[in-house]
């Protein structure tokens, strides 16, 4: 019965790659962003489900498992830089994160860009499985609608990843009021660093684990595709 219900996902698909790659654009709280941009995945997913086949099943069985990583280390990450309460996720606060944590900001990087997708990381593999989905079911307009919101979410993560490693301007600042000069080295390098990020055991072991499997099944995505298949068999 796929012709009386593809045409309706076809739509609720485009509206959602389209949405939420826009509406994440305009964000500049990253938990906000991080969220919207999860309706953006969510068309992704739904390229697959629209091509109703078994090979796109199993292309949006991938995407899903492969975002679920994502998801979980991302939030994990903006949780971690806002600490408590609901102030800290202003898209300045990652300003000179690479400095307070290059942990952080270095894994927070690589899941930023798998999300983009990225090559040599699951993002990549996962987005082209469902667009290869989508040709196949000869939707080639719901595919090129797909490329362009991925387009337009590379921006919106690239801007995170360069204010994570942009020079923080609040340090000069800092050292200038105190009434001594940007050449006192010494007091700018301990006013850059006072506000180290302290990341618990745990989470560290959780975003290592999180950013190895995106990679390392970003280079050998064998194993995923064969759990993805198998699970596909369900649809048999």
């Amino acid at each position: 019965m796929a012709s009386t219900w593809q045409p309706a996902l076809w739509v609720i698909a485009a509206v959602t790659l389209l949405l939420g790659a826009v509406v994440a654009l305009a964000q500049r709280d990253l938990k906000r962003m991080l969220a919207y941009s999860s309706i953006n995945h969510a068309g992704f997913i739904l390229l697959g489900v629209q091509s109703a086949t078994i090979s796109g099943a199993q292309s949006s069985l991938y995407y899903l498992f492969a975002y679920s990583l994502l998801a979980m280390g991302s939030f994990a990450v903006v949780n971690v830089v806002a600490g408590q309460g609901d102030d800290g996720f202003d898209l300045s606060t990652y300003r000179g994160l690479a400095k307070r944590s290059p942990f952080v900001a270095g894994s927070f990087a690589i899941l930023l860009l798998a999300q983009a997708g990225a090559p040599f990381t699951t993002g990549f593999f996962a987005k082209f499985y469902v667009i290869e989905a989508a040709v196949s079911a000869h939707s080639y307009a719901l595919a090129v609608i797909a490329m362009l919101s991925a387009g337009v979410a590379v921006f919106f993560y690239l801007r995170v990843v360069l204010t994570m490693f942009t020079e923080r301007e609040g340090a000069l600042e800092d050292v200038e009021i105190m009434g001594l000069g940007a050449g006192d080295t010494a007091l700018l390098e301990r006013v850059e660093t006072e506000q180290k990020l302290i990341v618990s055991p745990w989470i560290a072991t959780g975003l290592v684990i999180v950013v190895l499997a995106t990679l390392v099944l970003g280079v050998w995505p064998q194993p995923l595709i064969s759990f993805a298949h198998e699970a596909s068999l369900l649809f048999h």
